[in-house]
């Protein structure tokens, strides 16, 4: 029977099309107490192409294997998609024995343990900087007719005493996707969990969705997206803005910490015209960004969500004209008291962003809102300068 799993499964995930789905990743750490002290919702697509899993922001085609560059804290995975199956069920370092029948619903199941040694595994872990390949073993669930998978269980062995890092699982469900005219078995949802040795507690929940087949010419867009509609306009790489030029920015669609998300992309408008030299852009002129950073920090008394936003085009009408710009305002005006014959004057502050880093020279501005959830409406002001 095993044997027969294997053959099934090496014909589901051997000469897979390239595909791309996109990834809504949950991510908090808790302390050893259990206090939610960061939170944190991620948008990325990921596309899987010659075995290999790439990432970019939603939206863009810059893939790279670089996705633990664009995290703060907390814990991330990748393999989810054809690494952990090839490594199961096509490699032969991995043993496995039948462990008895279970139930999901109506349907029946056989469970299978395994286990990989270190000398030929290659599954890894990266915590602050090191990365270890280490044993693993775990469980996968396999539907007692079609012989199709149903969820994978994995932990990590055998952890190195210098990696930080005491306990690491995962699992991942799987269900059928067509793709490319046929259906495939692909990953719908996944949990990962990473303790730390003084007990901070990382948990990454995923869901899949949009996954489709992906080809030279593919437009990939998701209309589950909750970001602002865009209209795509052709871009010339000799539009572009000069440097020291004021953009007073209105928001276009709300940000909120319960339905946004990084990754999202945003779009604001001019709230006043832009003119130097042989450019003109009126009041009202869309520009384009994205969110960066979307993070809520909780573990202090002064809880706050750290916004990041980086704007990086205008629709000009001219065509796309590319930015990058540094985030400088709108900076706060302190209340003042002025002494006069009738007593004392006040004249009434206001509010300014409270600014982390400008962005200067990577164009993506962060700062801090307090309280413990988001609303920044639409017409929320910024105000950037470009470089």
């Amino acid at each position: 029977m095993l044997g027969r799993i294997r053959q099934h499964m090496r014909e589901n995930i051997v000469d897979v099309p390239n595909y791309t789905c996109l990834e809504t990743m949950d991510r908090i750490v808790s302390t050893p107490g259990g206090q939610v002290g960061f939170r944190e919702r991620l948008r990325v697509e990921v596309l899987v192409a010659k075995h290999a899993e790439l990432f970019a922001w939603p939206g863009s085609t810059d893939f790279t294997d670089a996705v633990g560059d664009w995290i703060g804290s907390g814990a991330i995975g990748t393999g989810n998609f054809w690494t952990d199956l090839h490594n199961l069920f096509v490699g032969s370092g991995a043993t496995a024995r039948y462990a008895g029948e279970a139930s999901a619903g109506v349907e029946s199941l056989y469970r299978f343990d395994f286990r990989v040694p270190s000398l030929s595994s290659q599954y890894t872990l990266t915590i602050a900087g090191k990365t270890a390949t280490t044993a693993y073993s775990g469980s996968f669930w396999i539907k007692e007719n079609s012989l199709d998978l149903v969820r994978l269980d994995t932990r990590a062995d055998d952890i190195p005493p210098d990696l930080d890092c005491l306990e690491e699982r995962s699992s991942v469900t799987y269900g059928r996707v067509k793709l490319g005219g046929e259906e495939r078995l692909l990953a719908s949802t996944s949990e990962l969990e990473i303790v730390n040795r003084a007990g901070y507690r990382s948990h990454n929940t995923v869901v899949f969705s949009g996954c489709r087949h992906y080809g030279a010419v593919s437009a990939v867009s998701f209309d589950d997206e909750p970001a602002a509609p865009t209209t795509r306009r052709a871009s010339r790489s000799d539009l572009k803005l000069p440097a020291d030029l004021t953009l007073m920015l209105k928001l276009d669609w709300p940000i909120t910490s319960e339905e946004s998300a990084a990754g999202d992309e945003i779009t604001a408008v001019l709230d006043k015209p832009v003119k130097s030299g042989d450019v003109r852009l009126e009041k009202g002129t869309r520009v384009l960004g994205r969110i960066r950073r979307l993070e809520q920090h909780s573990k202090t008394q002064r809880p706050v969500t750290m916004v990041a936003l980086e704007f990086y085009a205008i629709d000009s009408p001219n065509g796309r004209m590319k930015i990058k710009a540094r985030l400088t305002g709108p900076k706060g005006v302190p209340t003042e008291t002025v002494n006069t014959l009738n007593g004392p004057q006040f004249t009434s502050g206001t509010e300014g962003l409270d600014i982390v880093d400008d962005g200067a020279g990577s164009g993506v501005g962060r700062f801090q809102v307090p309280g413990k959830s988001l609303h920044l409406g639409r017409g929320f002001r910024t105000v950037w300068k470009t470089e």
